[in-house]
């Protein structure tokens, strides 16, 4: 797979780049800075993954850009909030952030899988997707989203959308790019291994059914 990865030059991409010998800087064919997105041709790329924490206004420039891309084909991997209209059919709920639950003993972050047998689970646990999230996405009817995991009231943290592009969203609001360069919640790393993994082996397979 030839693939891309966005950054914005923070100290957290940095790091995310550098940490571990550069494990996640290997994995990825090419690294785009946002400010010369627009002068990047994305078909090219079988994904392109949109980290968290990029400024919103100008992904928001780009949108037509990622819905060119998407119709053509191309798949997008988000990260995080998507707290404006960059990337559509998306609609964002703000929660605030609980950072501490789990210093009490007992305590747990209410994270429920819509399918217990579905391909995600067998790369990761439920409990490889929990330390906190800064909200939710809300999938209204008829929009082609599929929720994967949701909170107690439903609402979904990772969801796919196979229906409203030629190409595939695979949205989450968890931020495991964040956290692997920040060093610190050791999980995240496998989550986003798996998470991963999962994705190329959707893609992959969807490939597959379409020839």
């Amino acid at each position: 797979m030839k693939t891309a990865i966005l950054y914005g030059g923070v100290s957290y991409q940095h790091y995310f780049f550098t940490r571990k010998e550069g494990k996640y800087r290997q994995r990825f064919t090419d690294m785009i800075y946002i400010l010369d997105l627009h002068q990047t041709e994305l078909r090219q790329y079988d994904y392109v993954i949109v980290p968290t924490r990029l400024n919103q206004d100008m992904l928001c420039e780009h949108s037509e850009q990622f819905r060119h891309y998407l119709d053509q084909g191309g798949h997008i991997i988000s990260f995080g909030e998507i707290e404006k209209q960059w990337l559509s059919p998306v609609n964002w709920k703000f929660y605030p952030t609980n950072f501490y639950w789990w210093v009490n003993q007992g305590a747990d972050l209410p994270l429920y899988p819509v399918d217990a047998e579905h391909p995600l689970f067998q790369k990761i646990s439920v409990n490889d997707a929990k330390w906190h999230y800064h909200g939710v996405f809300r999938l209204e009817a008829g929009t082609g989203a599929e929720p994967v995991l949701v909170n107690e009231l439903g609402e979904a943290i990772i969801c796919v959308d196979r229906q409203s592009h030629k190409g595939n969203m695979y949205i989450t609001t968890l931020d495991p790019d964040y956290h692997f360069g920040q060093g610190f919640i050791p999980k995240v790393e496998t989550f986003l291994d798996g998470y991963l993994a999962w994705i190329e082996e959707d893609i992959m397979q969807g490939s597959r059914l379409n020839k």
